[in-house]
């Protein structure tokens, strides 16, 4: 069921969820690089490309309730990189072991791309198509009154 990705294709997703994640951490409007990452991860999942290996607690809860997070490995035993990931914890997923604190040991390799290429090649495997975001202009008061006395102008 792996649906006909080869491995470099693969590698190519690896690299672009990474960069996303990267990205996902910092940005300002966080929200569409972690849909992708999610849909990503599951779609993976479902084409057995990716597997949850545990749980784990949070160390950035939220709220200051302690919750659990998931860890996802990425890449088949054939492939060129394990990656890592984690991901929120769903209601299916209270069957997976739950190891306590986050495993500091496992490490993604250090891979550059950029992050406009990475969204392209999660939207192509995903098969959609990115949302056009509205340049919202500032909609301003029209019915402030200024007076003449205050805006500097000789009349």
């Amino acid at each position: 069921m792996k649906d006909n990705i080869s491995s470099t294709d693969l590698t190519s997703i690896q690299v672009a969820l990474y960069t996303i994640n990267r990205h996902a951490k910092t940005a300002l409007d966080s929200s569409e690089l972690y849909y992708l990452k999610r849909k990503s991860l599951k779609k993976l999942e479902t084409q057995n490309l990716a597997e949850k290996v545990c749980r784990e607690y949070s160390t950035n809860p939220s709220k200051g309730l302690q919750s659990s997070v998931v860890l996802v490995k990425v890449g088949t035993p054939e492939s060129e990189y394990q990656f890592y990931f984690h991901t929120i914890a769903e209601k299916g997923d209270s069957q997976l072991k739950h190891t306590g604190k986050i495993n500091n040991d496992l490490k993604n390799p250090r891979i550059h791309m950029r992050l406009d290429a990475a969204k392209t090649i999660l939207y192509n495997f995903l098969g959609e198509s990115p949302q056009k975001k509205r340049n919202k202009k500032p909609v301003y008061n029209q019915n402030i009154f200024v007076s003449s006395y205050l805006d500097g102008r000789k009349r």
